[in-house]
């Protein structure tokens, strides 16, 4: 027998924003339990969770106040949660809590890995965009002067220097997926393209995504000027300019990614590099009733180092994925 929505306890792990996921638990129980003769309350929720005030749950779904190491296992108590949601929940109060946008995302990340591990999908159904190491490699065997029968020459190339064994593991995901083959005893990469399955898990795209931005992240404070890009641009787009810029920015990756793949046929690259382009909202819409008025130009503001308002973005890697 199915279980409506309506009778369904919400769950953690699809959540990022623990007040709205108390908010949901709360009409949860407010629609399915009682006390004594009354629907279930605050003051309910908070003798659960052996807490004085009967108030506190709603003074902390409001934003009032912040929940405390101490408070997270208590509202764990009363919202029942297993070892695991447990976990899950102190990351997201740890992220949702945290204020410095760099601080932030390394939380985000965590919670993400965290949430990737508990739904990690069999190795049957696993594929090569399960690490970014594939792709690297992938790309690796078009670089002069690079051997991908030589795992510590591999290792000693990527910046971040994995261990041979990691290497050794993706070599061994890229033969399995028939990207490379070995002919004559030597490794050859046979496929240009890393074929993705149709329907790969989404929590698997997210930790990727959050990988590489990651990289770029190290690439920033580690890279000089002359070796990355990093540009952006803040704009206020109306719906149907939001729509035209994401269909333009997936044509340039797409073409970008066509060509280098084209001259990859004739000669080698001299480097593997990464290209994340990012296309995301920071304010809400105010949903108000737009009249009808001059057009304007649109306005920017560069964020480029050198000051200039061009915004440009790094060579391409051929990592041709998006979420």
């Amino acid at each position: 027998m199915a279980v409506s929505e309506e009778t369904q306890a919400p769950e953690v792990g699809e959540h990022l924003d623990y007040r709205k996921y108390l908010l949901e638990f709360y009409n949860f129980k407010r629609k399915t339990e009682r006390v004594g003769r009354r629907a279930y309350n605050y003051s309910a929720f908070s003798a659960s969770a052996d807490i004085k005030s009967p108030n506190y749950l709603k003074m902390i779904i409001e934003g009032k106040r912040n929940l405390s190491s101490e408070m997270i296992d208590r509202f764990s108590k009363a919202l029942r949660h297993t070892a695991s949601d447990r976990r899950d929940f102190r990351l997201l109060v740890s992220y949702n809590q945290e204020m410095d946008p760099v601080l932030r995302a390394s939380k985000l990340k965590e919670l993400a890995e965290y949430r990737y591990a508990q739904k990690k999908p069999s190795q049957d159904e696993e594929n090569l965009l399960d690490d970014w190491l594939n792709l690297v490699i992938h790309q690796l065997a078009d670089q002069e002067g690079v051997d991908i029968n030589n795992i510590e020459q591999l290792s000693q190339l990527i910046r971040v220097r994995p261990r041979p064994e990691r290497v050794q593991q993706s070599i061994d995901a890229l033969v399995g997926a028939g990207v490379f083959e070995k002919i004559g005893g030597q490794l050859h990469k046979v496929k240009s393209n890393i074929e993705s399955p149709e329907n790969v898990p989404f929590e698997v795209i997210r930790k990727l995504q959050s990988e590489l931005i990651f990289l770029g992240l190290e690439s920033l404070f580690s890279d000089s000027s002359s070796d990355r890009e990093f540009g952006g641009a803040t704009l206020n787009l109306t719906k149907e300019e939001f729509k035209r810029l994401k269909f333009d920015l997936r044509k340039f990756r797409k073409a970008w990614h066509r060509d280098i793949e084209a001259s990859r046929e004739a000669t080698q690259g001299d480097r593997v590099y990464q290209l994340n382009i990012q296309l995301f909202p920071i304010t809400n819409s105010s949903n108000a009733e737009k009249k009808t008025g001059p057009k304007k130009a649109p306005r920017e503001r560069g964020m480029r180092e050198d000051n200039s308002k061009d915004v440009t973005v790094p060579p391409e890697s051929l990592t041709d994925v998006h979420a």
